[in-house]
Parts: C-alpha cells; structure tokens; sequence
C-alpha cells in the first residue's frame, strides 16, 4: 500500500505482533523489529519491480546492508497490530537509505529503523543504481 502524505508517499505493511516474536515480558524480541523490517523491504522492491530473488538469482546483484539501526521508543506488545511506514531518506550513486516507522494501534511510534543499501556486483563492486530503480525510489524519496 502507498500512502501520500504533504511529504511524501510512504509504502506502508502492517502486520501482528506473534506470540514466538515476544520475550518473557510479552514485548517483541528486539531482534524480530529488524526481520520484520527487512519483511517490510522486500515487499517494498518487489512493489517497485526489483524482486530480491529475481536480483539477486537472474540480475546476479547483490544489495547487502551497509548500515542498520534501530531506536526502540516503546513496546510492541503481543497481538497488538503494528503499522511500519518505509520511506526513501537519501538515493547515492551506488546506495541507498531507507526510514521504517513502526506504530502501535495508536499510531505512537514504537521504533525506528534506519538501513543503508549498497548495489553490488557478483564480486563485491558497487554498481550504480539503474535508472528503473532511482525513479521508482524516488516516488518514496522524503523531503527532509
């Protein structure tokens, strides 16, 4: 789903907080908000035509993590609904980095995830980003 904003456009999933994703607390384990953050991304490039394994298989690109980052403002509780918001913060050359804004019911933000992606060859050199995937990037590119 694309939601426009005054900003910009931001991809947005939602998804339900499972009870094997909660710790002895009953709060989301915080390693599950970066695989669901990471769920979230590879059903945004699918959205924009950039399947991962149709990129990674086929293409023979490789699009690793350069940078991952997450602040935690409150808990995520079980069966609660969670609503992530992905929008496009800086295109480069060869990267780009992604904010995922993850909402309670309430619609308080209960994390923050900040990823830096690097488009590489088989052997580890960085490609530039082809101009399909700059544009379709920039519909969610925020303005500040």
């Amino acid at each position: 789903m694309r939601v426009e904003t005054a900003k910009s456009a931001a991809f947005v999933r939602r998804f339900r907080v499972r009870f094997q994703e909660v710790d002895r607390a009953g709060v989301i384990f915080f390693a599950h908000v970066l695989t669901r953050a990471h769920e979230v991304y590879e059903d945004f490039m699918h959205s924009l035509g950039f399947a991962l394994a149709e990129v990674v298989g086929a293409r023979g690109w490789r699009i690793p993590l350069a940078e991952a980052r997450v602040s935690f403002l409150g808990a995520m509780r079980h069966e609660e609904e969670i609503t992530v918001r992905l929008t496009v913060s800086r295109i480069g050359r060869s990267s780009y980095d992604l904010e995922l804004t993850l909402q309670g019911p309430d619609a308080t933000s209960r994390a923050r995830v900040h990823t830096t992606h690097v488009l590489r060859d088989e052997a580890g050199a960085a490609l530039a980003l082809p101009q399909a995937l700059r544009q379709g990037l920039e519909v969610y590119l925020s303005a500040g």
